[in-house]
């Protein structure tokens, strides 16, 4: 799982399971242009929603990024390792 900070003036952590990593290496690679539409996957996929539910949700202060049932990368909000909400918003490209 890999951690990042998000902002200075807020105590909030972010975590991208292994699940939700290779579902993003499939989204955005391409074999006619390789790994270049990968960062546009990882801010449609992960630091868009992420955004969306720190916007719905601002005491939220760990966020975890994993696939649903669905194949779906969806945002889960875990306090002490209990999922409190999922939040999925599908965003129109």
């Amino acid at each position: 799982m890999t951690s990042t900070g998000c902002s200075n003036n807020k105590d909030c952590k972010s975590n991208v399971t292994d699940k939700a990593k290779a579902k993003l290496v499939d989204l955005g690679y391409n074999p006619a242009m390789g790994a270049r539409p990968l960062r546009r996957v990882i801010q449609e996929q992960i630091e868009d929603k992420i955004a969306d539910y720190y916007l719905d949700h601002e005491t939220a202060a760990t966020l975890t990024a994993d696939v649903d049932s669905k194949g779906n990368i969806v945002i889960k909000n875990e306090v002490e390792g209990k999922k409190l909400k999922t939040f999925n918003r599908t965003l129109k490209t």
